[in-house]
C-alpha cells in the first residue's frame, strides 16, 4: 500500500492483484480458447477508446466525450493484423438488472449500434458455454469459424 498526492489531495492505493473477476478470467479463457488465436482479445477498454463523439463541437462534444470515458466494455475482439474492431463483449451479471444499470447498458448498446460496432452479451457466470460462445460470436461476425 503506497501514498499518492495530487492537488493537495493524498490517497491510499493499493493494487487490486486481478485485472479480471474469475466470472471474467473464465469467460476470457473460453473466448481464447473458441477464437483459436485467431483474433486478438483486450480486456476492459474504455468507450472513449472504441467510439468518438461526432457531429457535436465545443461544450457538447465534451459532455458526449465525457459520458463515454467513464464507461469500459469488458472484451473487444480485433483483427490480428491490423487490430481493427471485430465486436464488443459484455458480460451480465446481476447488477444488470437494476435500473441505473439498464441505462447504462442501453447507452452502450445505442453508442455501439450507432459506430457500427457488433455487440455481444452473455449472462456472467464461471462456468460459461463454450458452444454458445462460439456459436453467438460466429453467428454476430457473420464467418465460419476456421480450423
Amino acid at each position: 500500500m503506497g501514498l499518492a498526492s495530487s492537488g493537495g489531495t493524498t490517497a491510499e492505493y493499493r493494487s487490486k492483484v486481478h485485472l479480471l473477476s474469475k466470472a471474467e478470467r473464465s469467460f476470457f479463457g473460453v473466448l481464447q480458447n473458441e477464437l483459436n488465436g485467431q483474433f486478438v482479445v483486450f480486456s476492459k477498454v474504455r468507450m472513449a477508446d472504441i467510439v468518438k463523439p461526432v457531429s457535436v463541437d465545443g461544450p457538447s462534444w465534451w459532455t458526449a466525450f465525457n459520458q463515454l470515458s467513464s464507461k469500459h466494455i469488458d472484451f473487444v475482439v480485433c483483427e490480428p493484423s491490423s487490430l481493427a474492431l471485430v465486436c464488443c463483449i459484455e458480460l451480465d451479471d446481476a447488477s444488470h438488472d437494476r435500473d441505473e444499470r439498464r441505462a447504462r447498458d442501453g447507452f452502450v448498446d445505442n453508442c455501439l449500434a450507432a459506430a457500427g460496432i457488433p455487440l455481444l452479451r452473455f449472462a456472467a457466470s464461471k462456468g460459461c458455454n463454450p458452444n454458445e460462445v462460439r456459436d453467438k460470436f460466429w453467428l454476430t461476425v457473420g464467418r465460419p469459424q476456421v480450423s
